[in-house]
């Protein structure tokens, strides 16, 4: 007897409560925690919420970051009608300005540090990748490109120990993947989480080297 299989796929429907969640992280273009987004989202649970910003971040809307928080994505910004390339109402600039982390420490993005005027400003708008130390502190430190990463790491903006939590815990390979679209390297950091941190450090510089050149 023969039996046969079909696949089912699912297509996940985004309601107008998610859309409203995803409206929050981008007004807010910084990332929040569940608690601060459903302070802003009335009339939904928590627990609701939760369940949404899981759906969101399976469908790539959103990426869940250090500390359980939660930042848009441009394929986010584009379902709530901001394109990246575009920005929402106000421009890049006024974004990046007002985007702090929600320890409210203050975050400067590596385009403004002095002495790092090679780094490429980013042509569009992606959800910044924020550092975090091994004790859950948020280092002062945003970066929005792969130059800009590649700078941070080679200047030494981002301390050993910090990039070996970053790739250890997932969240590099997290954000290079969901935010950035970068399979190929995301899979390649994945690959870094057993290495010592002088080893983790030139591999990766390595990496990046070898993808900026082209």
């Amino acid at each position: 007897m023969k039996l046969y299989f079909s696949r089912c796929y699912y297509v996940v429907r985004i309601t107008e409560s998610m859309k409203r969640i995803l409206e929050v992280l981008a007004k807010a273009n910084k990332p929040l925690t569940l608690d601060e987004i459903s302070r802003h989202v009335t009339g939904i649970k928590i627990s609701t919420v939760k369940k949404y910003l899981g759906t969101l971040a399976r469908e790539g809307y959103v990426v869940k970051g250090p500390l359980d928080t939660y930042t848009i994505t441009d394929k986010g910004l584009e379902l709530v009608g901001l394109k990246a390339e575009e920005g929402a109402t106000t421009s890049p600039e006024e974004r990046q300005a007002v985007a702090q982390p929600t320890t409210e420490a203050q975050t400067q993005s590596l385009e403004a540090v002095e002495g790092v005027e090679a780094v490429e400003k980013p042509k569009t708008l992606v959800a910044p990748l924020y550092f975090v130390t091994p004790n859950g502190t948020i280092v002062p430190l945003t970066v929005r490109s792969l130059e800009q990463l590649y700078a941070a790491i080679k200047y030494g903006f981002v301390s050993e120990d910090v990039l070996s939590y970053m790739v250890k815990s997932g969240y590099l390979e997290a954000w290079m993947r969901n935010v950035l679209g970068d399979q190929e390297l995301a899979n390649l950091v994945g690959e870094l989480r057993g290495a010592t941190e002088t080893e983790l450090k030139s591999r990766l510089l390595e990496a990046l080297s070898k993808k900026l050149a082209g």
